[in-house]
């Protein structure tokens, strides 16, 4: 019925509006544990496995941390 309302297509899934809330997050800074509390996560791991890779500048961060 809500779906109807809004006029959101059929074949959206609130597991997909779950899945763009979340990763919407996290692409603008959110920390994974706030992220992974709004999604119901019983472990912070999970959410790092499915969103992880969307954080901005983690990998380039990790990397220059290094001496050399």
């Amino acid at each position: 019925m809500i779906f109807r309302k809004s006029g959101v297509k059929k074949d959206v899934h609130f597991h997909n509006l779950k899945d763009a809330f979340a990763s919407h997050l996290i692409m603008q800074g959110v920390d994974l544990l706030t992220v992974s509390r709004y999604l119901g996560h019983s472990d912070i791991k999970v959410t790092e496995k499915f969103y992880g890779h969307l954080i901005p500048g983690h990998y380039r961060e990790a990397i220059n941390k290094l001496p050399y």
